[in-house]
């Protein structure tokens, strides 16, 4: 058995980086593998070098790639390892088990059993766009409702707990829930800027 495929077998995905052997995932390391590749450093970075020579770190692989086996099963391999580095590697775990290895650009998670199939059949579409960060989803609603994120916070409109999970939800429909709570319609309305220096201007509901 070769160094690498001892790691690869290991469910390892494997990369020669600025001289150095970086394995991934994180939470199939284990001491000792990490002293297997101490002390077999050199060896692996041969393999890794008569695998796929021209690869580089910033390979614009795609990150997610699947790996097809005649069994049925899709593994998901992640990492910027180059196609034919992860095919290499691939072949020498699986052998003639192996179909073929999908690419599968654009995204940055695995994929769920839906989106594998759309992924083989080529029918997967471009993903989700990324929420908005909860403080920027927390601005937008305290600036429908004419108010601040202070004033939503420490008056208990919105709790803490509650903007990570709504934060993918419409600001707008948000604002209007709050608006037809008790705790709203009886505050006192934040005073503003222009009603401080014109005091003869009724602040607005």
């Amino acid at each position: 058995m070769s160094k690498l495929h001892y790691l690869t077998s290991a469910g390892l995905a494997v990369q020669a980086i600025g001289g150095k052997v970086r394995l991934s995932p994180s939470e199939l390391i284990t001491d000792a593998l990490r002293q297997y590749v101490r002390t077999h450093k050199a060896e692996v970075l041969l393999e890794l070098n008569a695998v796929d020579p021209t690869a580089s770190p910033e390979s614009q692989s795609p990150w997610l790639k699947l790996l097809v086996l005649d069994n049925g099963v899709v593994i998901q391999q992640t990492g910027r390892a180059s196609m034919a580095a992860i095919k290499s590697a691939a072949l020498i775990r699986f052998g003639d088990a192996l179909l073929t290895v999908v690419p599968v650009p654009g995204f940055e998670r695995p994929l769920t059993e839906a989106e594998i199939i759309k992924a083989l059949s080529g029918t997967l579409g471009k993903p989700a766009p990324a929420r908005a960060p909860s403080s920027l989803w927390l601005t937008r609603v305290a600036r429908t409702l004419g108010t601040t994120t202070a004033d939503l916070l420490d008056n208990g409109h919105i709790e803490q707990h509650d903007i990570a999970e709504m934060a993918g939800t419409d600001p707008l429909a948000v604002a209007k829930l709050i608006r037809t709570s008790p705790a709203w319609l009886s505050r006192t309305p934040l005073i503003s800027a222009a009603s401080q220096l014109h005091p003869h201007l009724e602040p607005s509901a």
